[in-house]
């Protein structure tokens, strides 16, 4: 397969005449809807072909509860970026899509996501303290460094890597340890993150759509944290609403005939008012829960994605059951026993929670056309509610599709022990209603 994706490759950035194209080619494309003439994007096309074929696996996904979606599903090795690297974790990928291609290009882009964060020679790195180096932040970004370092058992005067960090509200450049931007292996790294280093990372057409993508991440894992751990209620979506009616359009293309679990939507758009989305879906005996979430510009494309996340999401159930009825417990890793967890001990006939209190407040709405402006338009944003936003370009040649890691020390990461005020604020809320939160992880 890797050689069908280099000669796929280069035969759309030669834009070759679907007539001069080899069968094997000729098929992909076709499948991919790729021959349509659209040089606008051809390039991108190109660029993503080619990283498929430095995957070591890529292959078709079905599931039974959403036959009108399409899967792939991959596996990224980091010792395709440096020998140096062989032995690595290698990463699990998967994408989702109403279209063979837009579920390629979905799992494509989490793996060049994950090989380029890991570290390469062009990075610029500096040895020193955070001492050193707290000068060089802002109040915010200090604070956070140093409860970090603290949590991870860091002192102030040990030396570490550290990584510039551009502020995108001004350009503005500010040390962050190395090691909650950069994937090191074990002889290089300085410590463990205590979260997900892929959480805020993401792949575009540009950086900014790239920066775009790893802050609204950012977003959603806000305001997935302050519902899930700080109790704060979703809101129902008005049924007449355009975001209800393109996720019931959706639910019906996507379940088809299948009629074996219950659908619905919750707002958890924060104070941000941001676009912010939770579709869950369980069994008809409650069990079996899946969430996906999603934060966008609009509430409708925020309530799209994240119908398409949960369809993911209840695929991985039927993934970890084939691999127990397979190979036994043994085989399962800690993502699948996740998984396990959920499914087997949320009772969503029983949590709150899951359930809307009102409906959701208006929002401003955006339409996502220009990744530069759109960026510029929510970075201010966040800026007026006092929230700095960070980004390290993390595109690599290899690959030639732009990258960024993107982190703002104010929003809440889930999952993660280090706790903001924002989280802090809506958990003392909580406690004052009385209400409680599940046990058991979101993610």
């Amino acid at each position: 397969m890797a050689d069908l994706f280099l000669r796929s490759a280069a035969a759309l950035s030669r834009n070759q005449p679907a007539a001069d194209l080899s069968d094997d080619v000729r098929a992909l494309l076709s499948a991919f809807e790729y021959l349509d003439g659209d040089r606008a994007v051809s390039n991108s096309r190109a660029r993503l072909l080619a990283a498929a074929a430095t995957l070591g696996r890529l292959f078709r996904l079905a599931s039974p509860d959403t036959p009108g979606l399409f899967f792939f599903g991959g596996e990224a090795d980091p010792a395709v970026v440096s020998a140096k690297l062989r032995g690595a974790p290698i990463a699990s990928v998967s994408g989702s899509g109403t279209t063979p291609a837009k579920a390629f290009e979905s799992s494509v882009g989490e793996a060049v996501e994950y090989l380029s964060q890991y570290a390469a020679e062009e990075d610029a790195l500096e040895r020193a303290s955070f001492g050193e180096q707290a000068s060089a932040m802002g109040e915010a970004a200090r604070d956070y460094v140093s409860r970090l370092l603290e949590s991870v058992g860091v002192s102030p005067d040990q030396a570490i890597d550290w990584v510039r960090a551009q502020r995108l509200g001004d350009g503005v450049a500010a040390p962050f340890p190395a090691d909650i931007f950069l994937r090191r292996t074990a002889p290089a790294r300085d410590f463990t993150a205590p979260f997900k280093l892929s959480t805020g990372c993401g792949a575009g057409s540009s950086f900014e759509a790239a920066a775009l993508h790893g802050l609204l991440e950012l977003i959603e894992r806000d305001a997935a944290s302050l519902w899930w751990r700080g109790g704060s209620r979703g809101r129902s979506l008005p049924a007449e609403s355009q975001a209800m009616k393109g996720a019931c359009e959706l639910l019906t293309q996507m379940r088809g005939a299948a009629g074996t679990r219950f659908s619905w939507l919750l707002d958890i758009t924060t104070d941000l008012g941001v676009p912010s989305m939770a579709a869950i879906s369980a069994r008809r005996d409650g069990f079996g829960f899946a969430c996906g979430l999603s934060a966008r510009l609009s509430t409708e494309a925020a309530a799209i994605s994240a119908v398409l996340e949960m369809g993911q999401m209840e695929l991985a159930h039927h993934i970890v059951e084939a691999k127990r009825h397979e190979r036994g417990d043994a085989a399962l890793n800690s993502g699948d026993l996740s998984h396990l967890e959920r499914s087997t001990r949320i009772d969503t006939a029983t949590c709150e929670l899951l359930y809307p209190m009102g409906l959701a407040a208006p929002v401003a709405e955006g339409v996502e056309k220009d990744a530069a402006r759109d960026l510029e338009s929510l970075v201010a944003r966040l800026e007026a509610a006092g929230i700095e936003v960070f980004a390290l370009n993390l595109t690599r040649h290899r690959f030639a599709i732009p990258v960024a890691r993107v982190l703002s020390t104010q929003l809440q990461l889930e999952p993660s022990p280090l706790v903001t005020e924002r989280l802090l604020g809506a958990m003392r809320k909580m406690g004052e209603s009385g209400a409680g939160t599940p046990e058991i992880a979101l993610f």
